[in-house]
């Protein structure tokens, strides 16, 4: 997150691609409670995610990294959803915003 190129992409809530168009971005949760960007993704039902929001820690605003692996759904929306509240819980659990 120290660089400033990676920042602004991960903290992108949809992205313009040539011959593709429009991709939304499917954490939910950008911009919102803090939360500046990582990654979230899915594979046959399993939901993970990487998140990077900033928190009051002890009087000091601080960027708290958290990663979320093996969450289980029946579909993906469902594992994706997971891995979302996982990765809000663990930053939450870190301090007020």
């Amino acid at each position: 997150m120290s660089y400033p190129v990676f920042k602004e992409i991960v903290g992108q809530k949809n992205a313009t691609f040539p011959e593709v168009g429009t991709i939304q971005n499917t954490n939910l949760d950008l911009g919102e409670d803090g939360v500046v960007g990582l990654k979230t993704g899915n594979l046959a039902h399993i939901g993970n995610m990487a998140i990077a929001a900033y928190r009051n820690v002890d009087h000091k605003r601080v960027l708290v990294i958290g990663m979320v692996l093996g969450q289980y759904g029946q579909n993906d929306g469902a594992s994706l959803h997971a891995a979302l509240e996982a990765g809000k819980s663990l930053i939450t659990s870190a301090g007020g915003e």
